[in-house]
Formats: structure tokens, sequence, C-alpha cells
């Protein structure tokens, strides 16, 4: 299952490569709800093509609450009101979490809604840009059970991303 994941994010970073305007960056994330809270630091890709863009990428997930995890995230983002240097943005992303839980291996899936704005340092050319947004998503382990139930919940999520635009 992992092999196959890994195998499907490569094609996705390959298929996302052939755009026409490419990022390349750092990513932070905060995940909070009633008894959730989670932080992540990552890496990510983004493509552009006119207002649509695509990203994927990778993070580490660590919290008090849940246990250390590999994380791989994806999305889609239209882009309003392109101004010189930055425009707002609506989009989706879904983060697959890895984790380790009673001994157990589990997966947290995190689908969620995020708006933002999107500033680029060079007037959409070449340089850096940085990204922040804010989400609201929903948490849960797929499968069935009480304990699994239990762990679901609604989300806030907060995000910064930086980096370099080809």
């Amino acid at each position: 299952m992992k092999r196959q994941t890994f195998l499907l994010l490569i094609g996705l970073i390959g298929l996302l490569s052939a755009h026409a305007q490419t990022e390349i960056g750092a990513d932070y994330r905060y995940n909070f709800g009633r008894s959730f809270s989670q932080h992540a630091i990552g890496g990510s890709l983004e493509n552009f093509s006119g207002r649509n863009s695509w990203t994927v990428g990778i993070s580490y997930n660590f919290s008090k609450i849940h246990p250390p995890a590999l994380g791989l995230h994806a999305g889609y983002r239209y882009s309003f009101s392109p101004g010189t240097s930055g425009n707002f943005l609506l989009g989706f992303n879904t983060s697959i979490s890895f984790e380790k839980s009673g001994g157990a291996n589990a997966t947290r899936i995190t689908p969620s809604l995020e708006a933002g704005y999107h500033h680029t340092f060079n007037n959409f050319g070449k340089g850096a840009f940085v990204t922040p947004t804010l989400g609201a998503g929903y948490s849960f382990r797929p499968g069935g059970g009480n304990e699994r139930e239990a762990d679901d919940e609604a989300l806030f999520n907060v995000r910064v991303m930086t980096g370099y635009r080809f």
C-alpha cells in the first residue's frame, strides 16, 4: 500500500511538472479542533495553468495528542482577481497521515476547504512567493469501530507555504 501511494505521488509530480509555471516550497500547517491539535511541516510542489493550480506534497505530522506520522497531501486551487503581485484563492486539500496508534498502523484522512492569498514578489515571474490560507475540514480514520468514530471531528487549519516560483 505504501509503495502504491509513493508511486502515485511520483506520477502526480511528473504530471504536474508538465505545466508552464511551477512552485516548490516549504509548508507549515496547524490543524485544530475540539480535541484535536496537530502541526505538520513539509514540502510542496504546485503548478499553475491560468487561474487553476494543483498541489502535491509530503509532510511530517506531530502532536501532543496523536503519534508522529508521515503524511501526503494533494489539492486544487482557483485564483480570483489577478493583481500585479498576488491574488485571492479558494480551494480544497486532502491530507492522508500514516500513523502508528497503539502498536497498530492507522490512516487518518483530512479533507478541507481553504481560502487565502497568493503573493509573489516578482509580479508572477520567477522569484519568491508566500501563500497564507485558512481552512475548515473534517478529520477521520477510515473503517469502523467506536474508537475510530470517537477520534473523528471537524477542525480548522492555518497553513503557510513559502518558496520559489520557476
